[in-house]
């Protein structure tokens, strides 16, 4: 949905981009192959997405600023690299698993390849914290049963029923990777570093993603954390109270009409856009944390 996203975030050569799942670089060489003297701030969690965007960095090396880190630190990181608050023109998210994660097999996010039960974002960068293999080896049946029912995906909007196996391996991944706090609290620390009329664009692959999103974009928040259960110990697996910022009304417009679901035919290029369904906004203000 590469087009879509161009369409939607609608920025002008020499702005500046914040794509915060920066993987492969797929949207950020999309966006410079458009506009060759954009900005881009080329985020993610993952050590081997930021070997990546060091090596765009030597393509284009005054226009690329790789960043390693979590959604939630991105403010951390940001002051680190003298990156200010309303100084991004756009902002980018692509959730889920990427291509390179899926295809490499002893990093245990498919269910297709063979390989140990990791499944961790940033493992390398921290080793000590909990895989996949350590929940299903530590958590108890009512833990299990109560993670694989939160994260159960919908059917896509073709009633195509995933495997229970694709269930599992999805319900496993977002919950060691926090996947629906970190969500949260980088749709919150982008937007402190939006410019009014800034633009965000989110690709979001399941249902609950989905949610999050929507709620953020029309001022629906929750009233606690969206991700009921994390992975800060795994026996017994707690329940978190954590504070959450209360908006008084969307401090976004929403650009897009419910969501945008990518087309036929990039379906039939790439299956994984099944499930893909893009939301865009304007930002209108600052959330005051």
């Amino acid at each position: 949905m590469k087009n879509e996203v161009i369409k939607y975030l609608d920025v002008k050569d020499g702005d500046t981009v914040l794509d915060m799942t920066f993987g492969g670089g797929g949207h950020s060489r999309a966006l410079l192959e458009k506009y060759p003297n954009l900005n881009i701030i080329a985020y993610d969690r993952d050590p081997l997405a930021y070997k990546n965007a060091m090596d765009l960095k030597e393509e284009k090396p005054n226009q690329i600023t790789p960043l390693l880190g979590k959604f939630s630190e991105l403010h951390i990181l940001a002051q680190e690299n003298n990156i200010k608050p309303e100084s991004v023109d756009g902002a980018i998210f692509d959730l889920g698993a990427s291509s390179m994660q899926m295809d490499t097999a002893e990093r245990g996010f498919s269910i297709s390849k063979v390989g140990p039960l990791d499944m961790r974002m940033d493992g390398v960068r921290c080793p000590d914290s909990v895989t996949a293999a350590d929940v299903l080896n530590f958590a108890s049946e009512e833990e299990l049963y109560q993670i694989f029912k939160y994260y159960e995906k919908r059917t896509d909007k073709l009633d195509r029923r995933a495997h229970v196996a694709t269930k599992i391996f999805q319900a496993l991944r977002i919950f060691v990777n926090d996947e629906l706090n970190e969500l949260h609290n980088g749709l919150v620390n982008v937007n402190l570093y939006l410019k009014m009329k800034g633009r965000v664009a989110v690709i979001s692959f399941h249902s609950l993603e989905d949610r999050i999103v929507k709620s953020h974009f029309h001022g629906n928040l929750y009233s606690h954390i969206p991700n009921k259960i994390v992975p800060v110990e795994v026996n017994p697996l707690m329940d978190v109270d954590a504070h959450v910022v209360e908006f008084q009304g969307s401090p976004w417009c929403a650009l897009t009409q419910g969501v945008v679901e990518a087309e036929e035919s990039e379906i039939r290029e790439n299956p994984r856009c099944r499930s893909a369904k893009l939301r865009a906004a304007l930002k209108l203000r600052t959330i005051n944390c």
